[in-house]
Formats: C-alpha cells, structure tokens, sequence
C-alpha cells in the first residue's frame, strides 16, 4: 500500500481525535489495544489485541507492518512504549527513551524534581513492604505504585497500622517493583496544562481537580475538574516559573506538558507531570476555552515539525467535566434522556469511554470511569447546581440491565 502507517498505542477515548487527526494527514491507522473492542477502534483501520506495554510485540508489529510513525499521545506508560520502539526503529519521536521513563516513573521523576529545584513534597521509594515511617517522614502519607497505568494503588495513609499493607499493594502493581511513600500536603490540587516550544513551557489554563473525600474512599481519585483553577497572579508566575524549569531541565523542545500540583499559602509542591495531554475531556476544554488544538500539538511533536506560533484565545466561561464512576461489573451503557439532561444549554455532551461487555473492576481507579459530562456557564456559582441537576438524570448499567452507578461519591 501506499499510504504510511501509524500505530497508535491504547484506544482510549482522546485516541479517538488522535486517529482522525492522523487519518487526516494521509496515513493508515493501526490501533494496538490488549481490549477486545476498544473505544477507538472503530475509527481505525486495523485493530491488533496486543498489550501496549509489551515492547517487542510492539517493536515486531510496527517491523513487520513497516510503520512510519509509533505514536501515544495520552496513555502514561505506552508513550514509553513508543519512544523505545521508534528509537529501535528510527523513526521520528519527541524525546529519548530515558526522558520517557523519567516522565512516567514516579521515583525517577521525585529525584529528577529533587535534582532541578522543582519544589515537591518529601518521599522515599522502596521496594519491599515497609512497617515503620520513613525517614522521619510526617503523617498524613501517600503511598503510590511507581510505574502503573491508571491511579491504580494511590492510597493516602493516616495511621501506622495501614502502611505496610498499602505499600504491599502499591508493590504489586508496580511493573518495576517500586513504590513511593511521600508527605502528604494539603491544599488546592490544580492541573496545569501547557505546551512547550523551544524548551520554553506556555501556560493555556489551569484547573481544579475535584476530589473524592476520604471519608467515601481511601483511593485518591478525582470525580472531576473544572477550568479555570482560581489562583492568585502570584500563583500563576510561580506555575510558569516551575512550568517553563521542568521543560528546560527535561531539554524537551516541542510538546504538551502537563503537571499536578498541591496550591497552599500561595506556594506550590508538584505532584507529578508528564510529557503528553491529559485524558477524560481535556483536549476537548482546552480547544474550546483557549483554541488550541493539544492534539495537533502532540502529533506535530512525535514528527518532529515545529508548530506555528500559537495564540492563546481565553474563554470567560468556566467549564466543568464530571467523571461517570461505575462500580465492579461488565459495563453496559450510559442511560438519560436527552431532552430532560439537555433542557439545560449549559450541559454540553455526556460522553462514552467504553464500549459494552468491557470489565469494570472492584477498586475505584481511572479505569473505572465509563464517561463524563461536561458543563460550561458564565456564571462560576451556577456550576454545581447544573452538574447535579445532570447527574439526577442519568444512570450507568450494565450488560444486564442493572444500575452500577457509582452516584454516592458524588
């Protein structure tokens, strides 16, 4: 044939644009997901069931098929993936290999922030099950696999008796047998979204990330965000202060960069941060808020193209995205109706991350987000009440019919 090949890793929902966007410059798309019908795969050309983690099958398919590009554009581990594989190949990717593991493994990324003044919290990383507090390190705790896809694993501990068994957990998780335990800081958690261009970060917004309270589950997990985050301007000078040292330290030229962050008394700790655009709803309210297309962005960094110069427009609505949690099962659908969820102008879609028969599993984690709904209003007080008045109308069930709706952490 003669159109060049892409694989793509992880058929999320984002990969859906990603696909046509690459659709869109001329070539064929391979889309490798270990699912059997992933939500993207209906866009792509070709679906390979292969783990996107498994680097020389990967390497064997992108061989054998002759591909010109290895992309993932917003699965944290498979851009590791694909930047070993396209180094093998010598086919064109953002960053080296080692810049790709330093993005995604949580204990090299707290050294590197360590190492670059990137100011972050205290933490240790360990590789067997610990029964004491380390390092005369303070409670509350956190306790995080290394390297896994997903929020699998993220516990916050607050008692002694609780450690040895979330780090246990953590371990078993961990692709490299590592886990982190670090001070937990409280505060405001924001997202920050960038893109980086001649090794300079620009900011386009920043959001905040709305958290499940500890009270309803252990797991730090997120049920949404919603953009703009608000934060004073002295705020905003020390997130494009960090922003723009990351992506100088890292010596990254061209792509999105996104980092968490913990806001308190006008200080910020990073969390993390990785080279790539966030999942869930975020190239869709970064596009519409600011006119930035995330996706292109990304994909002219992996070809190695130098992007236009971008300008930012800012929306003065606020947007909020709210995740569809579902509880352990074989999903089966998102249920409303539409004229009643719509009524309202301001609800903007409810999207669908997985296509039906999928297997949800028992521990509340990212993977367990079937869909979202997204809001938007001129009026930032109105944005809770149009997000319940929503979520009252809708349900998630599954193959067989029955609610697994996971409407109480809400």
């Amino acid at each position: 044939m003669d159109q060049d090949v892409a694989v793509v890793l992880g058929g999320t929902f984002p990969h859906r644009r990603l696909i046509e966007n690459l659709k869109a410059r001329g070539y064929r798309t391979l889309l490798i997901d270990y699912h059997e019908r992933p939500y993207a795969a209906d866009l792509a050309d070709e679906h390979i069931r292969a783990s996107t983690l498994d680097v020389e099958k990967v390497l064997q398919i992108a061989r054998t098929r002759e591909a010109s590009l290895v992309i993932s554009s917003c699965v944290d581990q498979a851009n590791v993936i694909a930047c070993s594989v396209s180094e093998q190949l010598g086919l064109p990717h953002p960053y080296s290999t080692e810049t790709a593991n330093v993005v995604t493994n949580k204990s090299l990324m707290k050294k590197f922030m360590l190492a670059n003044g990137i100011p972050t919290s205290r933490f240790i990383s360990v590789q067997v099950p610990v029964e004491n507090v380390p390092e005369n390190l303070c409670f509350p705790l956190i306790v995080k696999p290394s390297d896994s896809n997903s929020s699998k694993g993220v516990r916050r501990i607050d008692r002694l008796d609780e450690l040895k068994s979330a780090v246990a957990d953590a371990l078993a998780l961990s692709r490299s047998g590592v886990a982190i335990v670090e001070e937990f800081i409280e505060g405001v958690e924001i997202g920050i979204d960038c893109f980086v261009q001649a090794q300079r970060a620009s900011v386009l917004m920043t959001k905040q990330r709305r958290k499940i309270p500890a009270e309803k589950d252990s797991a730090q997990q997120i049920y949404g965000c919603t953009w703009p985050a608000k934060v004073s301007d002295s705020v905003k000078q020390e997130i494009q202060r960090v922003a723009s040292s990351i992506a100088t330290s890292l010596g990254i030229t061209s792509c999105p960069l996104m980092i968490q962050a913990i806001v308190h008394d006008d200080k910020i700790s990073v969390i993390e941060f990785a080279a790539r655009f966030g999942g869930g709803e975020s190239c869709t309210i970064i596009e519409a808020m600011t006119g930035v297309d995330i996706i292109e962005i990304s994909v002219n960094s992996f070809l190695g193209e130098v992007p236009p110069t971008v300008l930012v427009d800012q929306c003065q609505e606020t947007y909020a995205e709210t995740f569809l949690y579902a509880s352990q099962g074989a999903f089966g659908k998102i249920v409303y109706n539409p004229e009643i969820v719509h009524q309202n102008s301001n609800v903007v879609c409810v999207n669908t991350y997985k296509t039906a028969g999928m297997a949800i599993g028992s521990e509340l984690s990212s993977n367990n987000r079937v869909g979202a709904i997204i809001v938007r209003s001129g009026k930032p007080e109105e944005i809770e009440t149009i997000t319940r008045d929503a979520l009252e109308n809708i349900d998630v069930i599954d193959i067989h019919g029955q609610s697994i709706f996971r409407r109480e952490i809400y």
